[in-house]
This record gives structure tokens, C-alpha cells and sequence, in this order.
């Protein structure tokens, strides 16, 4: 339950502001490696990227300075600054369709606190953290998250809902209890009031009208098919990129994305799987590429960036019409970030400037692309 990753219980990786990345780190998360402490990993100030819903967004994570201290998130307009004991994993926790904040704070040799920094898209900020105590988080399939926590030599386990970026507590599930009176075996100990955790006073929850959902967890060691699932991040819904990335295009088709990034003298250009390794870099000198940041005129509104590689050209571009057919401007939506909705983004390969036959030509999935070649300086 929840994926941990730098000791048997321990989150992975990223957090979010629209702002640009802050000048404040000195590398990013991907190529840090820091090493664990007593109760928490050091190493130098990192940034974490990632797109989501057609847009670039950084946060800076830095690692906490004393033992046992609760994940922090400062939000200013400069940008925004995690203070965390582990990386953090962005999780859509109560499931409206945006990415959450998920930290760990280890307080014992298993359990610990998770802090769930639920996003607001209303304001573009994450709200203070949620916080529950335990060593591990699923989700049961009636939709309940299920916070499970060591207690003594068995576990304990806390029900929750999550809606309109609030958890709620619901019941506990004690199914280790001691029985009444006495005897072999264990009770299972039902409670709408939290005896364990971290919260005062103790919440109050409903124990849901679920026979089946009882059953499975009062019984100690369940047997055939769990029906709650491990809480991790999906690499389904969260598109990671470089903190300097320029262009990121999950292609059609979702099997491979291509991720344009600044580098010290330029440009780097990456083709591969998701979540796999590269299998195409190319390294460029700014003078050794061509970028139109924006045509500005004609019927068609694009801009590009090209990488030259033998016989072969590679160009991610962006691109939409002004007006329809009949002349008329099209409109845009204000929620949309895009111009209006001809807007697109693909990568075209052509072999020996036969633009009119290219080898290669996919579009993005435009929830899972970005680009900022409008900001570029043009290069012939």
C-alpha cells in the first residue's frame, strides 16, 4: 500500500506551482542522489518539473533540518518551496482529475505521517496538508482511503473519504483486538471514533453500511482478491520532465514522448519510451539549430525548433489557425490555455529536406505536452 522507495516505506518524486522554475537550486531532483539520514535523506537543494494539463510546473524541494519534522510548503509568488523529508509523490489522492501532494514523515521504525497537499485549481495553489498517521495508503474500491499502521503486533486500520480536497475519517478497524472474554484468536473492534493516529480531539466518523467491506477488514489476514489497490503515483497521469524543458510531447498513441530541454551551450533533444531510457539524445550548440519561435503571419500561426542529424531532420512545433474556413475568427475558450482549439503540437521527421514525405509525423496528446518556443530567440 503506497509505493516507498529509499527504505521499505518511502515515497518518490515531485510537486507543483505554474511558475517558472526558481534560480534557487542547483540541479535538479532526477540527477541528485541524496543519501538517507537517520530519519531523512540530505543532499543539495533540487528542482522537480513535470506538465500536467498543457502546462510546466516546479517546485524546489528542500530537505528538512531536524528529525521527525512535518513537510512544510511555502507558495509565494517568486515560487514555491517544499520542505520535506523524502521526495514526494504526486498522487490525484481524491480523484477530481488533478495532482496531488503526497509527503512521509518517518516517526518509528514503520509508521509515520503522511501529508496530502491537496491541489486547489481554483487558485493554482496546494492547501496545508492533510495529515494520517500509518506506515502505508490504498484505496478500497468503494472508494474509501484506507490508512493502514503497525499497532503493537498487529495493524490497525483507519477509513477515510476524500472530497472537495478534504479527507474525512470514517471508521476504525481493529481486527487484532483482544476479545472480550479472553480466549484464543483475536475480535475485530469496530469504531467511529479514532483511538490511534495523531488527531485531537479524536474525529468522529460513520461506520459505513458495508457487510463485505467489514468482513474483508476485520479479518487479520485476508485471503483471495483484495479489494483495495496500493495509493502510487501513476506514470499514466504525471508527465516529468526537466526543470529547463522548452518543448515535451507525449505522442499519440502514449508509448513514447519526446522532451526538448536547455542545456549549458543549448539544446538537448530526448525520443523514447515513458519511463524508459532514451533512445534518441542529441546534444546541439544553439548555433547549430533552427527555431522560429512564431511565424506571425499567413494563415496558419506555428513555431519550431529543429535538430539536424545526419541526413536526418527533427522539428516540434506547435501550431493553430486564427479563423475557420469560412474566415471567421475562431474563438478561444478563458479556461483553456491554448489560443483556441485548432491549437496542436506534434514532431515531424524528415530525411534529406523532403519536408513534403516525412518519415515520421505524430501529434501530442495535448493534456500531456507543453512547449515555450514563443519565448525562444529565432535562429536561422
Amino acid at each position: 500500500m503506497f509505493s516507498f522507495r529509499h527504505f521499505a516505506a518511502v515515497l518518490a518524486a515531485a510537486f507543483l506551482t505554474s511558475l517558472a522554475a526558481p534560480a534557487l537550486a542547483v540541479q535538479d531532483c532526477t540527477t541528485a542522489e541524496p543519501t538517507e539520514g537517520p530519519t531523512f535523506l540530505s543532499g543539495p537543494d533540487c528542482t522537480i518539473s513535470w506538465v500536467e494539463r498543457g502546462q510546466l510546473h516546479t517546485v524546489i524541494w528542500r530537505q528538512v533540518q531536524d528529525d521527525f519534522q512535518d513537510a512544510t510548503l511555502e507558495q509565494t509568488p517568486e515560487g514555491a518551496v517544499l520542505t520535506a523529508s523524502y521526495l514526494p509523490d504526486l498522487i490525484d489522492v481524491d480523484q477530481d482529475g488533478w495532482l496531488d501532494l503526497v509527503t512521509f514523515v518517518r516517526v518509528g521504525m514503520v509508521n509515520g505521517v503522511f501529508g496530502i497537499f491537496f491541489q486547489n485549481p481554483d487558485s493554482g495553489q496546494f492547501m496545508q496538508p492533510e495529515l494520517i498517521y500509518g506506515h502505508s495508503l490504498s484505496r478500497d474500491r468503494d472508494g474509501y482511503i484506507v490508512a493502514a499502521s503497525r499497532n503493537g503486533a498487529g495493524q490497525l486500520l483507519q477509513l477515510y473519504t476524500a472530497a472537495n480536497r478534504t479527507l474525512s475519517f470514517q471508521v476504525e478497524i481493529d481486527p487484532f483486538a483482544i476479545p472480550p472474554s479472553g480466549g484464543d484468536g483475536f475480535a475485530c473492534d469496530i469504531s467511529a471514533a479514532m483511538q490511534g493516529g495523531i488527531a485531537e480531539p479524536l474525529p468522529v466518523g460513520k461506520v459505513p453500511d458495508n457487510p463485505d467491506l467489514l468482513d474483508y477488514y476485520c479479518t487479520p489476514t485476508p485471503s483471495g482478491k483484495r479489494r483495495d489497490a496500493d495509493i502510487e503515483e501513476d506514470p499514466a497521469q504525471v508527465d516529468r520532465v526537466p526543470t529547463d524543458t522548452v518543448f515535451y510531447c507525449r505522442l499519440e498513441g502514449g508509448t513514447h514522448a519526446v522532451t526538448i530541454s536547455r542545456t549549458e551551450t543549448g539544446m538537448r533533444y530526448s525520443y523514447g519510451p515513458l519511463n524508459g531510457a532514451a533512445e534518441l539524445v542529441l546534444d546541439r550548440d544553439l548555433d547549430k539549430l533552427r527555431i522560429l519561435p512564431e511565424n506571425g503571419a499567413g494563415p496558419s500561426r506555428f513555431g519550431e525548433i529543429s535538430f539536424d542529424s545526419g541526413d536526418y531532420t527533427y522539428t516540434a512545433f506547435y501550431s493553430y489557425e486564427p479563423s475557420d474556413d469560412a474566415g471567421d475568427l475562431i474563438r478561444s475558450d478563458p479556461d483553456s490555455p491554448y489560443p483556441n482549439a485548432s491549437f496542436k503540437r506534434g514532431l515531424v521527421v524528415t530525411k534529406g529536406g523532403d519536408a513534403a514525405n516525412p518519415v515520421f509525423a505524430k501529434d501530442c496528446l495535448l493534456a500531456h505536452s507543453y512547449d515555450a518556443l514563443a519565448t525562444l530567440e529565432p535562429l536561422p
